[in-house]
C-alpha cells in the first residue's frame, strides 16, 4: 500500500535478524497524498465495520461499547 509513496525501499540485516525499511519524502506534496490516503483507509475501515458489525457480533459488541474508531 506504500508503494505510491516510497522513495526507496531496502532491506537491511540486524542483530535480530532481516529488516524491512521504507523511505518515504516529506515534500508537501507527497505529505498531502498521504494524509488524503489515510482518510480514505479510515473510511472503508469505519464502513466495513459499520457493515459487517450485522453478521458479526464482536464487531457489533465493540461498536457498541467504543463507538466508532477514530483516526
Amino acid at each position: 500500500i506504500y508503494r505510491n509513496f516510497l522513495n526507496r525501499e531496502g532491506q537491511d540485516l540486524n542483530s535480530q535478524g532481516e529488516k524491512t525499511g521504507l523511505v518515504i519524502p516529506a515534500d508537501p506534496e507527497t505529505v498531502d497524498d498521504w494524509k488524503d490516503f489515510r482518510k480514505m483507509v479510515a473510511l472503508k475501515l469505519r464502513q466495513g465495520l459499520w457493515r459487517d458489525q450485522k453478521t458479526n457480533p464482536t464487531i457489533e459488541n465493540y461498536l457498541k461499547s467504543r463507538g466508532l474508531p477514530e483516526f
